[in-house]
């Protein structure tokens, strides 16, 4: 399978395939950079706009190789770090900013993910928020190589994923071409895959005669920011895309995916 990369502009483009969703982030650093449970201490000490205050509230000690970080009343794990054994770098299906061929080098993960008293809301954005401001802090570590968002299998730059991560968490549209990627099926229309994680639901939009596929994954993120928005969709609503395109959203017959098509 042909995989390609793109930065900030559209969209990583690829056939449709089954992933099987986890839930967190890694933190993939070449061989032998991972930063150690004292490296994440002084991050901690300087938290950025996104992350008024954090702290480790629980260390094992002993080079252990991972630390319970609390923010915001919530607590994550961060395993993986040195100089205790690495986690192993997850899946990669969809690039930003990335070459297509960065997952054929090797590069030891760190791990972040929600506590597990919290497992069972790990899809609830105010704690992604909370998650993603803590990865954040990470990405002046000039040793960072990518961040792998495991529910899409994405692996995304840490410069593009600063940009749009810092702009979602400051007011701005939900980070679809990242926390999401869009692939595109025979015939033309274009499909998430990832946005389930939060809404229980894929968005699908069949391609318009004359339009480019760019087009058609601007009008499909578009709809991903407002479903994301707005929760899972079970009644037929109309939507506003880009340009004032009036849109028809509705859920599938088996509710698991949101069709869009245009109106006249």
């Amino acid at each position: 399978m042909k995989r390609t990369s793109q930065e900030a502009a559209i969209a990583i483009v690829t056939e449709l395939g089954t992933t099987r969703a986890s839930t967190g982030l890694s933190l993939l650093f070449a061989s032998g950079e991972r930063p150690s449970a004292s490296d994440v201490e002084r991050l901690l000490q300087h938290p950025s706009a996104a992350l008024a205050a954090a702290r480790i509230s629980h260390d094992p000690g002993a080079g252990a190789g991972w630390l319970e970080i609390l923010a915001s009343g919530l607590t994550f794990d961060l395993s993986g770090l040195g100089p205790g054994p690495a986690e192993t770098a997850p899946q990669a299906r969809h690039f930003f900013g990335l070459p297509e061929t960065a997952d054929q080098f090797h590069f030891e993960a760190v791990r972040l993910a929600a506590g597990q008293h919290l497992a069972g809301g790990a899809s609830m954005v105010p704690l992604v928020r909370v998650m993603l401001a803590i990865a954040l802090a990470f990405t002046e570590l000039p040793a960072l190589r990518a961040v792998s968002w495991h529910p899409a299998a994405t692996w995304i730059d840490p410069g593009y994923f600063g940009r749009i991560m810092a702009n979602w968490l400051a007011g701005g549209p939900f980070p679809v071409l990242g926390l999401a990627a869009m692939a595109r099926e025979p015939g033309g229309a274009v499909r998430s895959e990832g946005l389930r994680f939060f809404t229980g639901q894929e968005v699908r939009v069949e391609g318009h005669k004359g339009e480019t596929t760019a087009e058609t994954v601007k009008l499909a993120v578009r709809a991903a920011d407002l479903l994301v928005r707005a929760g899972r969709l079970e009644e037929p609503q109309e939507l506003t895309g880009p340009e004032g395109t009036r849109l028809l959203a509705a859920p599938s017959a088996d509710g698991e995916t949101v069709e869009l098509r245009r109106m006249a």
